[in-house]
């Protein structure tokens, strides 16, 4: 099965999945019309404490109850070397994804051609839900998602675990900074 998401579907593949999601990121940029103003802020200097991005706090909320009901949340960012300005806001705002609860590692676009997950993995973002299901994003150069698509096909979630491992072994968790 493959089935492109629209509208609230993407959201509610993040809520809904029952033991496990893990994220694959690997863009330089994402342009999210909801992080536009906090990522302002931080290009001007302003580090914001969690609690005084309510943009975000809807996200981390749900973080908070999926790994309260045991489920498992974690992600693997390629970072650029050096980290686009983009990045390196994402690595500040990951301590409030950390307290939450999800599991943060960090891998650089070097080391993933090190050990063939780049090109092999292709542009694309996703994630995989339950080990059974990959969301996967495809971008377009200024970091806006274009199309999204949901698949249950075994080699294309066989493989997407395999980078899993590959990457979460070879990553670091990065505690934040």
């Amino acid at each position: 099965m493959r089935l492109v998401l629209v509208g609230d579907q993407f959201s509610q593949m993040l809520a809904t999945f029952s033991r496990s999601a893990f994220r694959f990121e690997q863009q330089p940029v994402y342009t999210v019309a909801y992080e536009r103003e906090i990522f302002e802020r931080y290009k001007a200097g302003h580090r914001d404490p969690s609690p005084e991005v309510p943009v975000l706090a809807g996200w981390l909320d749900q973080i908070r109850r999926q790994v309260a009901q045991g489920k498992t949340i974690e992600r693997v960012r390629i970072f650029d070397e050096p980290p686009t300005l983009y990045q390196q806001w994402e690595a500040h705002a990951s301590q409030w994804n950390e307290e939450a609860g999800e599991v943060m590692h960090y891998l650089t676009r070097s080391q993933a051609y090190e050990v063939g997950l780049l090109p092999a993995a292709g542009d694309n973002d996703w994630w995989l839900f339950d080990d059974t299901l990959l969301m996967e994003m495809s971008y377009d150069e200024q970091g806006r998602r274009i199309h999204t698509e949901l698949t249950d096909e075994e080699a294309s979630v066989q493989q997407a675990r395999s980078w899993r491992d590959l990457a979460v072994h070879t990553a670091r968790k990065v505690t934040a900074q």
